[in-house]
């Protein structure tokens, strides 16, 4: 994919706003309507977050690398890197959006979100880094 750039941030919640301007930084430079990029920003907002709050448990000092590739004349591809433990948030079940508030486990409707609004999300864990790519054309 052509146009490919990436930032490297710490894993914490406090650089989530560093993540959302280089993404939309990137998508204001591939023409991305604003509608499409709202969702895509919502979208990396979800990723990072888990990983900041997660993939590397309460003794946090990881990163994350962000890389963000354009697909044809519009679209991208994003993708959020760690090497935190291995997890697939992708294996996660949908929540039951029918069952009351009250009776609902929490968490997943983040996951949920990702997945109904992108084109695409996969995950990989390669031996050393797990790798979820979201992908979004317009």
């Amino acid at each position: 994919m052509a146009g490919e750039r990436r930032v490297v941030l710490e894993a914490r919640v406090e650089c989530l706003e560093e993540a959302v301007r280089f993404i939309a930084g990137e998508l204001a430079d591939a023409a991305c309507p604003e509608e499409k990029q709202q969702l895509i920003e919502l979208a990396l907002e979800e990723l990072f977050i888990n990983v900041a709050r997660y993939a590397y448990g309460r003794s946090g000092g990881g990163s994350v690398e962000i890389t963000c590739a354009r697909a044809g004349k519009g679209g991208v591809a994003i993708e959020l890197a760690d090497r935190g433990a291995p997890f697939n948030p992708l294996e996660r079940e949908a929540p039951d959006l029918s069952a009351p508030l009250e009776g609902r486990e929490p968490g997943g409707l983040g996951i949920y979100l990702v997945k109904r609004t992108m084109d695409s999300v996969a995950y990989r864990h390669d031996g050393e880094f797990n790798r979820t790519t979201i992908r979004s054309s317009w």
